[in-house]
């Protein structure tokens, strides 16, 4: 059996017995239950501004586990809670002894001198320099260009003309030279 903690909160003046049922019914053994009172929350959480903390730390198989986080997470009372496992136990540290201080220098009898500054004497106002009026620059539109309109002819089909690969080799000429 591994060693857990959950720790969760609910509603002020909410408590629930889910936690404790579930690990006893899941064969596991309930080792130390806190109730840690009622914190003021970072932020709200389901519209609650405060929540009543509860810690229990508990012996458990880990199979067992994830039905023990179902249970927990289906319980409407507790709002938010955190499954952990438990550290195990450290060995205390040994006793040091701690140095004797060296005893605190003595004071001297006659108070130390200490140097005040004379006080300045305040500058006089200086006068404000005058407003310099305000200057708008307005953007001009960039000048239109305007561009020659070229009159493209088309020719004009005529009937007695056909469309061979010389006449259009001629016409080609024509236009080109031009």
């Amino acid at each position: 059996m591994e060693k857990y903690e959950l720790t969760y909160f609910c509603a002020p003046g909410e408590t629930t017995d889910t936690v404790g049922v579930a690990i006893k019914e899941l064969s596991g053994v309930v080792v130390d239950q806190k109730d840690l009172g009622v914190t003021v929350l970072a932020y709200p959480i389901s519209k609650l501004t405060e929540g009543q903390y509860y810690s229990v730390i508990f012996n458990l198989e880990g199979a067992n586990l994830s039905e023990l986080e179902k249970r927990v997470r289906r319980d409407k009372k507790i709002k938010r809670h955190i499954l952990i496992r438990a550290l195990r136990a450290r060995k205390p540290l040994k006793e040091r002894k701690i140095p004797d201080k060296a005893p605190a220098p003595e004071l001297p009898e006659k108070p130390l001198a200490i140097k005040t500054e004379k006080a300045k004497p305040k500058a006089e106002p200086q006068a404000k320099p005058a407003k310099i009026p305000a200057v708008t620059i307005k953007k001009s539109k960039p000048a239109k260009v305007k561009t020659p309109k070229v009159a493209i002819k088309k020719p004009v089909k005529t009937k007695d003309e056909s469309l061979s690969s010389t006449a259009l080799d001629e016409k080609l000429k024509e236009l080109t030279e031009d």
